[in-house]
This record gives C-alpha cells, structure tokens and sequence, in this order.
C-alpha cells in the first residue's frame, strides 16, 4: 500500500484533467464516490480493455477498489461486463 500511496500522490488533479480529459471536479467528484460509498465496484466494457494501455487501466482499476477495500466483499470487486455469452 506505501507503493500505492506514492504513485497516487502523483496524480494531482491538475493532472488528471490533462490526462483523462475529465473536468478536476468530476475527477474529485468520482474519486469521493468510490471512497465514501461502500462497497462499490467498478463495472466497465471493452472500451477499458481494447486500449493499448489496457492492461494497466484493467489493474489500476483492481487496486483502487483493493485499497479502498471493495475486494472480498458482497457488493464489491472488479466487473467486467462485455456482454458475451
């Protein structure tokens, strides 16, 4: 979690907004979502897996819920909903 800690202090939400595109308020505004309602999961589509930085989105996603402790639990986990049969 020390490791997670640091890489997360680089991402300010100036930051962020650069990188995602997404308004620092909407950044902030899903950042206090995930952490103030448990448990919470992230379900997301193809669009996450098909970049060619999938793979990194993928476990990023995995250890936000895993340090905001949505891993384990009823309601909580990493979703991937891709609509195959």
């Amino acid at each position: 979690m020390d490791q997670v800690r640091e890489e997360a202090a680089k991402w300010t939400p100036e930051k962020c907004e650069e990188v995602t595109g997404m308004k620092e308020a909407e950044v902030r505004d899903v950042a206090e979502s995930l952490a103030k309602n448990k448990p919470s999961t992230i379900v997301w589509a193809m669009g996450q897996t098909q970049h060619t930085n999938g793979n990194a989105i993928v476990r990023a996603s995995c250890i936000v819920l895993l340090a905001l402790g949505n891993v384990g639990v009823s309601g909580g986990g990493a979703n991937l909903y891709t609509g195959h049969a």
